[in-house]
């Protein structure tokens, strides 16, 4: 399983794991946090085999174009990705908000 697309609607943001399974983010939640302004979302989709690294940078840059008064730390949110995600969980800051700022992430 994985994800097939990341779609933008009226209400939120739809995605799309193979052919059979939703997830859906309401937009009146994006800009939800847990512990240490992490994002909630991205903390949610972090926990799915399916997430990628990639996918999450991808639905970020969708939930912070939404949110101009976010408390969401970025940078820490995306540490937490790549030291969970990456393969030898190790990451590099450099790299990561060089990433940040390719996905436009803020």
């Amino acid at each position: 399983m994985k994800i097939t697309k990341i779609e933008e609607l009226e209400y939120g943001l739809l995605i799309l794991v193979d052919t059979d399974y939703e997830y859906y983010i309401p937009n009146s939640d994006f800009d939800r946090t847990i512990a240490d302004n992490m994002s909630n979302w991205i903390n949610q989709l972090l926990e799915k085999t399916w997430s990628d690294i990639d996918s999450l940078y991808k639905i970020a840059s969708i939930l912070c174009k939404y949110d101009f008064e976010s408390k969401i730390d970025w940078l820490f949110t995306f540490t937490m990705v790549e030291a969970r995600k990456s393969a030898n969980h190790t990451y590099d800051i450099d790299i990561i908000k060089a990433k940040l700022k390719q996905y436009n992430i803020n």
